[in-house]
């Protein structure tokens, strides 16, 4: 065996290393819009943010553990190969790319009225900024 096959963080040779990078930028991303829009909505609390921060967390301890899955799943056959790191990453991918939509058409209400905002209708968030732009406009 040579130092690749048995080192635990160069385990898995399928999954990209740009895979975590973009899943990594996305939930920076999220962050940093999500605090642009409470600092433009003024609705900047503390409480919140630590509750984000958690949230940001559990999203890096699931990739961390469907690595670890993966991992033992190279030393246990059962009998199936789950791609659990790219379904985990493409699960976070998803979700931050919408949250960050949700964001900017807080910080840009113009992005609510467009095609991509009409996604987003429904979302108590996206109506509030739909309205913020009715008061900014009266």
């Amino acid at each position: 065996m040579n130092n690749r096959e048995t080192h635990f963080l160069s385990y898995n040779p399928r999954m990209d290393y740009h895979v975590f990078v973009i899943t990594v930028a996305l939930i920076l991303g999220d962050l940093a819009t999500g605090l642009c829009g409470a600092i433009k909505s003024k609705d900047l609390d503390s409480t919140k943010l630590r509750d984000g921060l958690w949230h940001k967390m559990g999203f890096i301890l699931l990739i961390a553990f469907a690595y670890a899955l993966e991992y033992a799943a190279g030393y246990i056959d059962i009998g199936i190969d789950v791609p659990a790191v790219g379904a985990v990453c493409a699960y976070i991918m998803l979700t931050e790319g919408v949250s960050i939509t949700e964001n900017l058409c807080i910080i840009n209400p113009e992005i609510a009225q467009s095609p991509v905002g009409a996604i987003f209708k429904h979302d108590a968030k996206v109506q509030g900024a739909e309205s913020w732009e009715r008061d900014d406009n009266d």
